[in-house]
């Protein structure tokens, strides 16, 4: 298993360098890497072959970049200008065919850097339509303006961190289990905790009536009530308990005769009417365990412990990882001869 790792390891380290085509000019310490196209065409087009090669219309993020990048591979530059674009300059990703003057990358991003020659971009005086940007040698490789449509080489870059491939996901099935969830809202909660209330004779109105009820005791078990809002009037009473509880609020008002509806009654329909809800919601979030993929897997699959099994796994893996590995070592060691190469520069 160690072996594995470090054989993979390997091979990841070694694809940072072979997205890099074998002629690229490579900034080691910024992990990005240039090179130049070899054919003259339209932006469009240089773009599509720069990434054929995983790469893209090159982007210069930074004023480090461009310094490092121009000192060290300028000439190079130069000379592929000369050799294969006749001098006519080198397009590089920056744009603004979107937004006139509103300069972004090729691909729409936008710009960290800009490195423009004097009395540019002049696209406002010029009667060519100049939505591109092209460096040469003869200007500083300063950037200038230009039709997207003019035929000229390319200059290309790609980031060592990433190597432009679509990454390969493998997702296992996985199952959820949604366990029935009953939420009780409601607008008024009493706690009452087993208590003594001793009330003097009272008199409500609602509708008028006059009611005397001798002093009673009350005892009841802690019980929780959950009513919609109603409206009582009553007159101040004084109740005595151990904890805390939470009632709503009294209005009295004089003079005022008040019509509401007996309690008991509103909450009996209420609590029905709660019932049937909670049913409903039991019923349609219940999940049969016997139709999830899980339950499913363990009718035509099941765990083999026994050494040979692994072993026979095993064997499988080293099977598949060491021809793979014999066939990609060459590069791996050419990629590295490259590398060691460019650092002597």
């Amino acid at each position: 298993m160690y072996c594995c790792r470090i054989i993979i390891s390997t091979v990841l380290l070694a694809l940072h360098v072979i997205a890099c085509p074998p002629t690229a000019w490579i900034l080691s310490a910024y992990d990005i890497c240039f090179w130049t196209t070899t054919t003259r065409n339209s932006v469009a087009d240089s773009d599509m072959l720069c990434k054929a090669d995983n790469g893209q219309l090159a982007v210069i993020p930074s004023a480090d970049i461009n310094a490092d990048l121009f000192a060290l591979h300028g000439n190079d530059i130069g000379n592929a200008d000369s050799t294969y674009g006749a001098g006519a300059g080198v397009w590089i990703s920056v744009t603004d065919k979107v937004l006139e003057d509103q300069f972004t990358t090729w691909d729409g991003d936008a710009l960290t850097f800009e490195f423009w020659r004097s009395g540019q971009p002049n696209d406002d005086v010029d009667p060519e339509e100049q939505d591109c940007v092209r460096i040469r040698k003869s200007d500083s490789f300063r950037w200038a303006d230009k039709g997207c449509d003019n035929l000229l080489i390319a200059l290309c870059s790609a980031s060592m961190t990433t190597t432009n491939v679509p990454p390969t996901t493998t997702s296992q099935p996985t199952t959820t289990t949604t366990l029935p969830t009953t939420s009780t809202t409601s607008q008024t909660t009493i706690t009452t905790t087993p208590t003594t209330t001793t009330a003097p004779p009272t008199t409500t109105t609602a509708p008028p009536t006059t009611t005397t009820a001798p002093p009673t005791t009350t005892t009841a078990p802690p019980t929780t009530t959950t009513a919609p809002p109603t409206t009582t009037t009553a007159p101040p009473t004084t109740t005595t308990t151990p904890q805390p509880t939470t009632t709503p609020e009294e209005s009295t008002t004089d003079n005022l005769n008040v019509c509401s509806c007996p309690g008991d009654n509103v909450s009996k329909n209420y609590t029905g009417n709660m019932d049937t809800m909670l049913e409903n919601m039991i019923n349609t979030l219940i999940v049969d365990a016997k139709k999830t993929s899980a339950y499913k897997r363990t009718l035509t699959s099941a765990s083999d412990p026994r050494p040979s099994a692994k072993a026979i796994g095993l064997t499988a893996v080293a099977m598949m990882v060491v021809p793979f590995g014999l066939v990609i070592m060459p590069d791996i060691f050419m990629a590295i001869r490259v590398t060691v190469n460019l650092i002597k520069r």
